[in-house]
């Protein structure tokens, strides 16, 4: 096949010892309409196809043996009739079909699974099929009735022999990645009854974000390996999938891993009702809730396998539990779990449900044997403890008090414990955790977590000081508790590192007493155990004065550029300076306030530290120099998806996205251009993760200070067309960084500095391999724009652009985009502060452009731009004119001319004035085409004539030249034939002029298919043979006054604030109405960010008689209310399912629950409806009912909600954990109108 698109609503039936080989994907490509028979049948024997694209409805079906599918992709194809399965299809309909190989094939955005085997009636054989290096990308939607529809399905209806799948990639599917029917088992089968699976290998695959998509309640797998009998995994990763990264299932046998990693899914690892399932040197890291989730299994090995910071503060192991029935658990019976453990307490790693006989080691200790449990039970080894009676309160001093021995009356009265139950089991049935210690002889406090505290009243005999002895184990370091003496701390004891949770060391603090009854409360800033307190008389009191030098004056403005400590924010405290969860300092250093403060021994110097979302700290400054600055931010985590916002005086100016570092004491350095004005000003960094953060450093930025070029303007590379059949060349990168405006910016010439510097990107590779290989972002050649293009965009990606603006004044913004959807959205900031946002149209496909114009206002001098992506499409380039500027012509894209004056965008008088134009001479050739003159046509602002030529792609063009007078300047284009690129007109300063002619010679973009030519000449269907010049030359003389031209229509900017965007839902009527009423409007319209959960009309209404009434006539006790519902910082719904409360602006926290089955977010007893509605300014989640705060009116007697404290993680080696970052499951990368299959 030739290059160049074919159409047919037919079959393509390949004869038997044939090849049937294109020029290319991208060259050469099959438009297939039609229903089944729009396909690509390969029934007969010995076949190659290779080297072309399937597009519109096509598929690819094979019924044979002794065929090489390579370099085939079909992509776009909304395919759904009821026996299509598969885009590429092997079929064994009582036929054996072997020796098939797929090689660099690809299945992107289409309407069913991807990859299929199958087949039905005996013998219906599969055998030596092999994949290498194929990709199925966003296979399945929502519209095409395929719910199961999946990625790579490599085993459904045929007995299926010798599987091979090598290097191959699975993203984004509807249902899973990588699937094998479940219900089979390895060996033959006489009466072909059930179909077999024999020796299937999967190695170095990749597996990503499946099931994202997909809010199917009857759609559960959502999975990126769902395995079952007789299948060997190596090397082979998950990443980010929705509800597991392996799911091995029903019945499965002999199923190996080896070497298998999965990241941030929401179970890594499930193992359900199999036997004989090894897992060797197997690895889950961040996992969402479980790494490892196993019930009715029997047999399985764990052998090495590494649990690296679990989400989940205990449990992150769960054994017997079946999640769709918990009350009926299913056994865990004769297992070996060999674990090595990071970033988790081993103690409280695992729960027993129903596992018996299973042997246990974690982290070289064991193994254990476990027997069946339906509640949490730690190990515990050593002597039976002795029996005791508990003795709550009075201690003596001196003497010994037992930690144990705490005061009663229960939580939040004797102690406060984040775990409802006592995780130890021993001595007192409360919630504190209590185990029995052989090694220290005793019973001890355990699984002491940050916030938890024990009281304890005691007698003082003699007023004095006293030695107090603190009997404590721990194998952390940095960890640390206080004593208070009747409410004022008495002491800070730092715990050492002892080696082990058994091994106790004593620590000695020095406290004075007076006699008689006082309180004394241990408050925990780590994790730890602890034994006992023995106070010892000293004798006389004595004072003691400990002073800390800070480094630095906190809250002095610092200067820019320098170096910021971070410990060093502003004076003021809580909710003025800063915003801490905690009313403590955690690490107890430098400063005495609420912020935690650390000794970074790897940094030898101060860092801030527990830093947890929702937190912020408050910086002035005094910036020297209005710029461009590098921002290098010094932070550490042993997190993936911890970041914070950076804002000046209230305005986000750019968003770190922190590494992980591996743990919290190795720090790396993380930089973000800023712009900044001069003086003095606010610095806030807003954190929405778990971090540590030492110094923030300011030096000027490369790429800032840009002074305005005055005769030569750098211009992006344009490429031409090099002949017939040769693909257009890569052109060479700019220097990043230095766009001016006005002016064009190709997407691709985003800034340098990498991954969460310049750009943010989902993937870890080019996918379109060209122009800036080295880096992530996904760029390819465009054969509609001929030019390189940055495309397969998915929600969340961002792209950062530094350019120097000319004048202050609006301009107008043409971006170029395309999509095959109706639903992706762009948001452009400047500074970090939004400009515009706007929906990208549906265009037809990714290949087909359009142009979205929008207005913006822009200041004079350098700014950082940053394009947010909220969909799926591509973007060639964004061009800037003054208003009014733009045209459709392509010299905007193609570059200014260096001699050129651009206007000034500021208002000048009006003078009319009469300005003589000559044209350029332009010199086109054409195939078989005459040249056309078209009718003149005004064209406001514009000082010339305008020549266009646009002519079939691979026909030189030559370059028009230009001549005019000097006192004028005038843009001329010539061009290959293309969509039409929005063009800079100009005028000469104080003139005004009015262009009288528009001549143009044109020819179709498309040859091959025949389109009709725009303005004339129809192009011939086949190459054309022989030559036409056309000289064109037009002389106008006009006066005029411009016209300002209307903004165009065709995209409107949605609404931006959180009321704006409310008032636009009729369900949220009274809600928006008990805002005006309270007088908050003007709040939630500012900078925020804020998250609102807001309640329905029907929530209201479902207040008891006489509430609502009684709040909207009391404006002071409706804003109470109202501000129940705000809480400060924006929250996406899987931020706020990691949090286990959250504080709101009225000052009261809110419960944040999760049903067991995941689907339901509960906001103090309040059903979330709907999430992640997006503003500038914030978020709202929908909730069907009121949160009344404990002081509401109300005119029933009403039981107020619990309150709740914020909860850090419950880990001894980490200091919180959180929920994988929110992902939008809202857009899809797929076409519209997709008709229902089965």
């Amino acid at each position: 096949m030739t290059e160049g698109t074919f159409r047919t609503s037919g079959t393509v039936y390949v004869k038997g010892n044939s090849v049937f080989r294109g020029q290319g994907a991208g060259k050469t490509v099959l438009n297939m309409a039609g229903d089944y028979a729009a396909r690509v049948d390969i029934a007969n024997p010995t076949v190659t196809v290779s080297d072309f694209k399937i597009t519109n409805r096509g598929w690819l079906m094979i019924t044979t043996s002794h065929v090489k599918v390579h370099d085939v992709t079909i992509q776009d194809s909304k395919k759904t009739a009821p026996t299509v399965n598969g885009m590429f299809f092997v079929w064994a309909d009582g036929r054996v079909c072997e020796d098939i190989e797929f090689v660099r094939c690809k299945a992107i955005d289409v309407g069913s699974t991807g990859f299929n085997l199958n087949g039905q009636r005996s013998p219906r054989v599969n055998r030596n099929i092999r994949f290498e290096d194929c990709q199925a990308i966003r296979c399945g939607n929502e519209g095409s009735g395929k719910i199961w529809a999946v990625g790579f399905d490599f085993h459904e209806g045929a007995d299926l022999y010798d599987l091979s799948v090598n290097d191959c990639y699975a993203e984004d599917c509807w249902e899973s990645g990588f699937y094998f029917e479940p219900n089979f088992y390895n060996g033959e089968d006489p009466n072909q009854a059930i179909p077999v699976q024999v020796n299937s290998r999967v190695t170095n695959c990749v597996a990503v974000n499946n099931g994202w998509r997909n809010n199917l309640d009857t759609a559960f797998y959502k999975t990126g390996y769902y395995l079952s009998s007789a299948v060997t995994l190596t090397n082979c990763q998950s990443k980010n999938n929705k509800n597991n990264g392996f799911w091995v299932w029903q019945s499965a046998k002999d199923v190996v891993l080896n070497d298998c990693t999965d990241d941030g899914s929401d179970k890594s690892f499930q193992v359900r009702t199999g036997s004989n399932l090894k897992f060797y040197n197997c690895e889950s890291s961040n996992a969402r809730t479980y790494a490892l989730y196993a019930w009715g299994t029997n047999g399985a090995v764990f052998d090495n396998f590494k649990i690296i910071n679990p989400k989940k503060s205990s449990g992150a192991v769960c054994l017997g539990l079946r999640e769709d029935h918990p009350n009926d658990p299913w056994p865990v019976t004769g297992c070996t779990f060999d674990i090595l453990l990071t970033g988790a307490d081993k103690n409280t790693l695992i729960r027993y449900y129903n596992a018996n006989n299973n042997q246990i080691t974690i982290n070289g200790i064991g193994p254990t044997t476990t027997t069946p449990t339906k509640t949490p039970t730690p190990i515990v080894s050593g002597p039976t403890p002795p029996t005791t009676t508990p003795v709550a309160g009075k201690g003596v001093i001196p003497g010994t008090i037992e930690a144990e021995d705490y005061d009663a009356g229960g939580d939040g009265v004797g102690y406060h414990d984040i775990e409802a139950e006592n995780l130890g089991g021993a001595y007192r049935q409360d919630g504190v955790d209590i185990e029995y210690s052989s090694a220290a002889g005793s019973h001890v406090i355990g699984w002491m977590r940050p916030a938890e505290w024990l009281q304890y009243t005691v007698d003082v005999t003699k007023a004095g000081t006293y030695d107090v002895a603190f009997k404590v184990a721990t194998p952390n370091a940095g960890t640390s508790f206080k004593l208070a003496v009747d409410g004022t701390d008495a002491a800070t004891v730092s715990v050492p590192n002892t080696g082990s949770w058994d091994t106790y060391n004593e620590v000695k603090k020095q406290v004075t007493l007076t006699a008689g009854t006082h309180v004394l409360r241990i408050s925990t800033s780590g994790y730890h155990n602890i034994c006992c307190m023995k106070f010892t008389s000293t004798g006389t009191p004595t004072t003691t004065t400990v002073t800390t030098t800070p480094t630095a004056t906190p809250g002095a403005g610092a200067a820019i550029p320098g170096l910021i400590q971070a410990e060093n924010y502003n004076t003021g405290g809580e909710g003025v300076a800063y915003h801490d969860t905690t009313s403590t300092n955690e690490g107890g250093a430098y400063r005495q306030d609420g912020v935690d403060i650390e000794m970074a021994s790897s940094e030898g110097s101060y860092a801030v530290g527990w830093v947890r979302p929702g937190e912020w700290l408050k910086y002035t400054v005094n910036v020297a120099e209005a710029g461009v600055y590098d921002a290098s931010f010094r932070v550490s985590s042993p997190q993936s998806d911890s970041s914070f916002k950076m804002q000046v005086d209230g305005a986000d100016v750019c968003t770190v996205m922190v590494p992980n570092t591996g743990n919290y004491m190795t720090y790396q350095t993380k930089v973000q251009q800023v712009s900044l004005p001069a003086g003095t000003h606010v610095v806030r960094l807003y954190f929405n993760g778990y971090t540590n953060v030492n110094w923030i450093k300011f030096t000027t930025s490369i790429g800032g200070g840009i002074t305005p070029p005055t005769t030569t303007i750098t211009t992006t590379p344009t490429v031409t067309p090099s002949g017939p059949g040769l693909p257009l060349p890569a052109p060479v990168p700019i220097v990043y960084g230095t766009g001016i405006i006005p002016g064009v910016i190709q997407a691709e010439d985003f800034n340098t500095g990498g991954e969460g510097v310049s750009y943010y990107d989902t993937t870890s590779s080019n996918f379109g391999g060209i122009y800036r290989t080295s880096e992530d972002v996904d760029i390819e050649l465009s054969d509609g724009e001929n030019s390189p293009v940055v495309c397969w965009i998915r929600p969340g990606e961002w792209l950062k652009y530094t350019a120097n603006v000319r004048w202050t004044g609006d301009y107008d913004v043409v971006f170029r985009v395309s999509s095959p959807n109706a639903n992706s959205q762009m948001r452009l900031q400047v500074d970090g502060v939004t400009a515009t946002t706007f929906t990208v149209p549906n265009t037809g496909s990714y290949d087909t452009y359009t142009n979205v114009t929008q207005r913006v206002r822009l200041t004079g001098g350098p700014h950082v731009l940053r394009l947010l992506f909220g969909g799926y499409h591509n973007i060639d380039y964004m061009a800037f004119g003054t208003v009014g500027s733009l045209t459709s012509s392509r010299a905007m894209a193609t570059g200014v001319d260096a001699n050129t004056t651009l206007p000034a965008p500021a208002i000048m008088p009006v003078a009319t004035a009469t300005a003589a134009v000559t044209v350029a001479t332009a010199n086109v050739t054409t195939p078989n085409a005459t040249a056309q003159t078209a009718s003149p046509t005004p064209t406001p602002s514009a000082t010339s004539a305008v020549t266009t030529a646009a002519v079939t792609p691979n026909v030189t063009t030559a370059s028009p030249t230009l001549t005019a007078p000097t006192t004028t300047a005038a843009t001329v284009a010539a061009t290959t034939a293309g969509p039409a690129v929005p063009t800079l007109a100009t005028t000469a300063p104080n003139t005004t002029a009015a262009a009288t002619a528009i001549t143009t010679t044109i020819a179709s973009p498309r040859a091959t298919e025949g389109s009709e030519a725009t303005g004339g000449a129809l192009a011939p269907a086949t190459t054309a043979k022989g030559t036409a010049v056309a000289t064109v030359t037009a002389t106008a003389t006009s006066t005029a006054v411009a016209t300002p031209i209307a903004t165009p229509t065709e995209e409107t900017i949605p609404p931006q604030t959180l009321m704006q965007i409310a008032a636009t839902d009729r369900n949220l009527s009274t809600f928006v109405s008990a805002v005006q009423t309270a007088g908050l409007t003007d709040t939630l319209n500012g900078v925020g960010p804020y998250t609102i959960f807001a309640p329905t009309d029907a929530a209201f209404e479902a207040l008891p008689p006489g509430t609502l009434d009684a709040l909207l006539s009391n404006r002071t006790r409706l804003a109470s209310v109202l501000g129940h519902h705000v809480a400060e910082g924006r929250f996406m719904a899987t931020n706020v399912t990691g949090m286990p409360t959250i504080m709101m602006l009225q000052g009261e926290p809110v419960t944040v629950t999760v049903q067991v089955d995941g689907r339901r977010l509960k906001i103090d007893g309040a059903t979330v409806n709907q999430t992640d509605i997006q503003a500038d300014n914030g978020v709202i989640h929908v909730i069907d009912a009121v949160i009344l705060p404990p002081d509401a009116i109300v005119t029933q007697t009403a039981t107020p909600p619990a309150r709740a404290t914020v909860v850090a993680d419950a880990t001894p080696t980490v200091k919180a954990t959180t929920v994988a970052p929110p992902i939008d499951t809202t857009a899809t990368r797929t076409t519209n109108g997709t008709s229902a299959v089965s």
